[in-house]
């Protein structure tokens, strides 16, 4: 009697606790649809953005949407293509605000950010372990990328173009901008503030309206392996910032920096002037030998004038 029950509390708690679970929400895994033409799908990213659980994903069919998203929560946002997925911000604002960890946004055209101080098409706002990739960030008034106290994020493979700054990274620490092509924005291209332990290597900067790359108050990041051209200030410029490695980048076509040709013809006038000063230097002490060894002879002849003198 005893033995049944306890079988049956068993049973019964065991149901309580399946019923349970079968109740939780999914929070893993989930995808969310947006345009298309499947049953259920969202027409608005924004809404599917809000209704989505953590770590879930978020799929939107080619189309052009106009629209500001603001994520907060872990999730990845992936566009079916990116040049025919459009996230349209109007004019005004940031297109995508990200203030948490581990968001993913790829494949699709981010573009029509506001002309604000710190307006841009994305931008991370003290996050962790994001990846921006695979994007067409561009046309976005005052920022393409904007970083800010955000720390080990990865922005790798994106076209960031037509803005004021290219890449705009302040405050922050860790992160890694890879394989990136930034062109055409009107300031610099890519730009840290106050940044430590970067790595900005493999991106193809160009054609900036000031300098390629600009690190302000900034320390200990590498800048590696990156095409600077065409730009109308200094290909790479640290201003206030030490500590920082600086290899093998291509720097060619920048208005402030020397060309090979200017560095040649510079060289060739410098050991010129050093050839020419050495052999004014080397007349001159050669006049100054002859001259001391004509007064030792004239002096000696003074002397044995003087000994002949008193001989007699």
């Amino acid at each position: 009697m005893k033995r049944t029950a306890l079988t049956v509390a068993f049973l019964v708690f065991l149901s309580a606790l399946l019923a349970t679970v079968a109740l939780m929400p999914e929070t893993r895994g989930m995808t969310l649809y947006v345009g298309g033409g499947g049953p259920g799908n969202y027409t608005s990213i924004y809404l599917a953005v809000e209704d989505a659980s953590p770590r879930s994903t978020v799929f939107v069919y080619s189309g052009t949407y106009y629209s500001h998203l603001t994520i907060n929560k872990p999730l990845t946002l992936i566009g079916e293509n990116m040049d025919t997925t459009v996230i349209d911000g109007g004019r005004y604002g940031d297109v995508i605000y990200i203030s948490s960890d581990w968001v993913n946004v790829t494949g699709f055209t981010i573009r029509k950010g506001g002309w604000n101080s710190f307006d841009a098409g994305v931008e991370l706002n003290g996050v962790q372990h994001c990846h921006i990739y695979g994007n067409n960030v561009s046309d976005n008034g005052n920022i393409g990328i904007l970083l800010d106290y955000s720390d080990n994020n990865t922005i790798s493979g994106n076209t960031v173009s037509l803005s004021v700054y290219g890449l705009y990274i302040s405050d922050s620490r860790h992160n890694t901008v890879t394989d990136n092509y930034v062109s055409s924005n009107s300031m610099h291209s890519i730009y840290l503030n106050d940044c430590k332990y970067h790595l900005i290597d493999g991106n193809v900067v160009s054609s900036s309206g000031d300098v390629g790359i600009l690190l302000h108050g900034s320390v200990d990041n590498t800048i590696t392996h990156n095409e600077i051209m065409d730009n109308h200030g200094r290909g790479i410029v640290l201003d206030s910032s030490y500590g920082n490695t600086i290899r093998g980048n291509t720097l060619e076509g920048n208005e402030g920096d020397a060309t090979r040709e200017q560095f040649l013809s510079l060289l060739s006038v410098l050991l010129t002037t050093f050839f020419v000063i050495v052999g004014v230097l080397s007349a001159v002490l050669l006049l100054t030998l002859l001259i001391l060894k004509r007064r030792r002879m004239t002096l000696g002849e003074d002397q044995s004038s003087k000994v002949e003198r008193q001989s007699k």
